[in-house]
């Protein structure tokens, strides 16, 4: 009897690690559930049925955004794979099924965005209904994780993992978006609107505000943003005051 309950735990941790072997695989090479490519440049899209011309509208579009980041490197190649499902987007997602994209930047650095409409360039919100916000457009989740993975490239995976939240999500948002009114932002953030407060709103324009005061008014540059020094912190803090 102990023979056989050694056997069976003996199976079931083999097969559990054969699982999860076979999972990190399609994670670092998922391709082989979409069969479609489209290349623009350097930036890689994977879908399954869609108009190429649909696809090539949305990655000129991100790829217009990332070219703006001195992060961008042209040399690199940038996968992004557009899951056609929830159950596709949930594979690779796992516990983060209900976000727009995500980047495994600790691996390989390959995106997945959840279901879209590529066609009106907008992404499926998890409700199942399509997410009406120019501002979070599908090439804006393309830009938005690629951008995680560039700052990756340009600083390591250990100095990344160091970086505060609000320059690794900050800076990631105004490549995607651009620049905010910045005057405007700045009363929005001072008057404590949700939409400025990332844990009750999700978004990250507290963040992407402070980014954006620290490289257009105060002058200083991504590689100074990426150092995460108190000087910098102490610079940002002025837009509370």
């Amino acid at each position: 009897m102990k023979w056989n309950m050694k056997q069976a735990l003996l199976t079931f941790l083999i097969s559990l690690f054969t699982l999860g072997g076979f999972y990190l695989l399609t994670l670092f090479f998922p391709g082989i559930f979409f069969k479609d490519i489209v290349q623009v440049e350097n930036l890689k899209l994977y879908s399954n049925g869609e108009k190429q011309e649909n696809v090539i509208s949305v990655a000129n579009i991100a790829l217009s955004k990332i070219k703006n980041s001195p992060l961008y490197d042209p040399q690199l190649v940038y996968k992004v794979f557009l899951c056609d499902t929830v159950f596709c987007f949930t594979y690779f997602a796992n516990t983060n099924k209900n976000v727009g994209g995500i980047a495994y930047i600790y691996f390989n650095g390959n995106t997945f965005i959840r279901p879209s409409d590529v066609a009106q360039n907008k992404i499926i919100r998890a409700s199942g209904v399509l997410l009406n916000d120019p501002d979070r457009s599908l090439s804006y989740y393309i830009a938005h994780e690629v951008t995680h993975a560039m700052t990756v490239n340009e600083v390591g995976r250990l100095r990344y993992f160091n970086l505060p939240v609000w320059v690794q999500e900050g800076y990631a948002d105004y490549v995607a978006k651009g620049s905010l009114n910045f005057e405007d932002a700045r009363e929005r953030l001072r008057s404590n609107e949700r939409e400025f407060n990332p844990k009750e709103s999700g978004l990250y324009l507290r963040y992407h505000l402070m980014v954006q005061y620290l490289l257009e008014e105060k002058g200083a540059t991504v590689e100074e943003l990426l150092q995460n020094n108190e000087e910098i912190k102490d610079i940002v803090y002025e837009l509370l005051e």
